[in-house]
């Protein structure tokens, strides 16, 4: 149902309707479950009995003084970078009585529909390491938020009142990495798909939504220590924040530095505590040149880059840390053409070329038409005997012919 107007004869049943509840009890309507919580109009504590006005819909100074706005506790979003991943986002609602009582006008502008804007989605459930996009995610600024909350509205009364914090044009993406129940952190801002740099939500008179990290060898400094050193373990806990400066006394998140500092940080909401959601198989392998030890027996081979050839595309397998020669099949499928597989034996430590013809692609003879663009997803599985079993890498890619 759209949004409930601010008149009706019979206000309380369309909030009922709305809701889907059965009563049209103050006190069950006020503190239904069904609330949209995302919604800036609802039900709110406040020690007034009648209309509130806008500015006090944000909150009572014993709610803001604590971290709580448009009845949201958000205690844990402006504080210390190592208190992210506990960020809650709980909806306090109204629980009766003169400090908090119940009121159906707090409905009147309420959308069921309504989003917090910014929010975060589409969050990567692995993290690949040696891929340019290892992380990725969209950070969605809805023009129209269907009367949702407004983060910038919050940041504006923040300043209003004082503090020091920014607006969300400023803010940049940011990503938090700790291991499962570690308390070291690694931190670094995310790159903009449009740029492929760091940008804040903001930039070149436009929002933009997509952002990704890469965790290339080399690249990762002093967040390696993070990773776990043996194929599957060590899940991580992964938080996006947005930071209004990115370099300071500690840090610099323009690079991976670790922090358990009070750098301040605002989280966004369905981006936190992704505890396990990244813990997949073979998702975290940190590759070294030099293996040692006792942990090498396996590890993810992956293809490090695809290129055009005369025959067709080639495609280059890479592999830091098999320590023994292994048979592998890699899957392609090329969208809008067909798919194909071929199997093949990696040597140790080494990369080796596997090429597809036009035909196997089913892309020719005759090659595609220059400047045709082709999706082209990829998948390496082991092998044992003839099936196909662990999977060992997937990734996409798209390719322009030359």
């Amino acid at each position: 149902m759209s949004a409930i107007g601010n008149t009706g004869v019979k206000f309380a049943e369309v909030v009922r309707a709305t809701l889907g509840e059965s009563s049209t009890s103050a006190s069950v309507l006020c503190r239904s479950d069904k609330i949209n919580w995302q919604a800036r109009n609802k039900p709110t504590i406040y020690p007034k009995n009648f209309d509130l006005t806008d500015a006090e819909r944000i909150g009572h100074p014993k709610q803001t003084n604590n971290g709580i706005y448009f009845g949201i506790r958000m205690g844990t979003v402006y504080g210390r970078l190592a208190d992210i991943h506990n960020a809650t986002f709980e909806y306090l609602r109204p629980q009766g009585g003169a400090e908090e009582p119940w009121r159906i006008g707090d409905f009147r502008g309420y959308n069921q529909a309504a989003r917090i804007t910014p929010i975060a989605s589409e969050l990567s459930t692995e993290i690949q390491c040696q891929a340019e996009q290892a992380f990725a995610c969209r950070i969605v600024h809805n023009t129209n938020n269907n009367g949702g909350i407004n983060l910038d509205e919050i940041l504006t009364f923040m300043r209003q009142s004082g503090m020091d914090t920014f607006s969300l044009a400023n803010a940049n993406p940011c990503l938090m990495l700790t291991r499962k129940g570690g308390t070291t952190h690694a931190v670094r801002a995310l790159k903009c798909w449009d740029t492929r740099d760091v940008t804040p939500l903001y930039h070149n008179g436009a929002w933009h939504e997509r952002y990704y990290i890469g965790m290339e060898r080399g690249t990762l400094g002093d967040a390696a220590q993070l990773l776990p050193t043996t194929n599957g373990s060590w899940p991580l806990t992964v938080s996006v924040f947005l930071a209004g400066v990115l370099a300071g006394d500690h840090f610099d998140l323009h690079n991976w530095c670790l922090t358990n500092d009070g750098n301040p940080a605002w989280v966004l909401p369905q981006a936190i505590g992704l505890y396990d959601a990244c813990g997949k198989s073979a998702t975290y392998t940190v590759f070294d040149d030099s293996p040692s030890g006792g942990n090498e027996s396996i590890w993810r081979v992956y293809v490090a880059s695809l290129t055009q050839i005369s025959t067709g595309i080639r495609f280059v397998i890479n592999s830091n840390r098999n320590t023994s020669s292994t048979t592998y099949r890699l899957f392609v499928d090329v969208a809008g053409c067909g798919s194909n597989s071929k199997t093949f034996t990696m040597p140790q430590y080494s990369s080796t070329n596997l090429d597809f013809t036009w035909n196997e692609l089913r892309m020719g003879p005759p090659a595609p038409a220059a400047g045709s663009t082709y999706n082209i997803r990829m998948q390496i599985h082991s092998m044992s005997g003839t099936s196909a079993t662990t999977l060992w890498w997937e990734g996409q890619k798209t390719i322009t012919i030359q």
